[in-house]
């Protein structure tokens, strides 16, 4: 079994106190850059990872004093995080921080991105049709439409056809298809 000496455990324990109470270094944002215009409602923030740091706190706030948040996160591991959804049309402001056991950075810069506006794209031309144009043809019925047979003839009739008629006499019948 190997000992340790007590000096060399003492000295072993005043350098992790010294290391856990150094304030880690301020984040540097990564991305979206400042003044972006992202077109997703969940986009991905993204900072530099930070030596020594055991978590970040993030803040994204419509609001440049962060006086009130729409998202704010102190338990982040990672160097980045998915935030949302927001409000197209608006701008956001983010800022991150990281912290070890014993201390926090201050907060990085601040930066600024606009969720964009869906935009509806109408091409300057119509589309091709898909479908033919209507066709009308015209065909001969003998007989008398009963009342209440009306509409089983019109269900007899192809899908997509329907029926036009004279009176209570079917003649002649238009079937546009």
């Amino acid at each position: 079994m190997y000992k340790i000496p007590y000096f060399s455990a003492l000295v072993m324990l005043l350098a992790t106190v010294a290391v856990m109470a150094q304030i880690p270094h301020t984040p540097q944002l990564a991305s979206p850059t400042d003044g972006t215009e992202v077109a997703i409602m969940t986009p991905t923030l993204i900072w530099y990872d930070v030596s020594g740091a055991a978590s970040f706190g993030l803040e994204v706030s419509t609001d440049s004093t962060f006086a009130s948040t729409v998202f704010s996160d102190s338990t982040i591991t990672d160097s980045l995080r998915t935030v949302g959804p927001l409000t197209p049309g608006s701008t956001y402001f983010w800022r991150v921080n990281a912290s070890n056991p014993g201390q926090t950075s201050q907060w990085s810069e601040v930066w600024t991105f606009t969720v964009s506006t869906p935009t509806l794209i109408i091409p300057s031309t119509p589309p091709p049709r898909i479908f033919p144009s209507k066709r009308t043809a015209t065909y001969n019925l003998l007989g008398r439409v009963v009342a209440g047979n009306t509409e089983s003839v019109r269900r007899s009739l192809t899908n997509g056809c329907y029926l036009r008629r004279n009176g209570d006499r079917i003649n002649k019948t238009t079937i546009v298809h």
